[in-house]
């Protein structure tokens, strides 16, 4: 029997996103943030994302306090402190697919289909509404 992680979660971009060259391809690093709890013991959780390529491209065009629902799968992440010299770990939710859910302040859609961050990735979560 093979082990896998297939995570969703709909969270918020906590700072805008970085994108760097990688021999020939792209990465797109940023912090998400999501509740848990409801009421006073409600918390956010905080989590980096990283995605590749076409995703991380449409990731890309998102900036800080969109929400998105991400799909992918969670890794951890090891190296050594430069500073301390102690092992650190992170998680690190590895992004296979975005979708843009921001909405306006009063409900509304907040861009024309048109306007909305599109990309194989993307494109077919924008094509299909909702039937209601």
């Amino acid at each position: 029997m093979s082990n896998f992680s297939d995570i969703t979660i709909h969270a918020r971009l906590t700072r805008d996103v970085e994108t760097r060259a990688v021999g020939e391809h792209t990465v797109s690093n940023v912090g998400v943030a999501y509740d848990v709890g409801f009421g006073e013991k409600a918390h956010p959780v905080f989590i980096d994302v990283s995605a590749w390529n076409k995703t991380g491209e449409a990731l890309a065009r998102l900036m800080k306090g969109d929400q998105v629902l991400l799909n992918g799968e969670l890794d951890m992440e090891t190296w050594t402190d430069k500073t301390t010299q102690q092992k650190r770990t992170k998680h690190v939710l590895k992004v296979s697919r975005v979708v843009y859910t921001s909405k306006k302040k009063d409900g509304a859609e907040a861009t024309p289909a048109a306007t909305r961050p599109t990309s194989p990735a993307v494109a077919k979560a924008f094509d299909d509404e909702p039937p209601f």
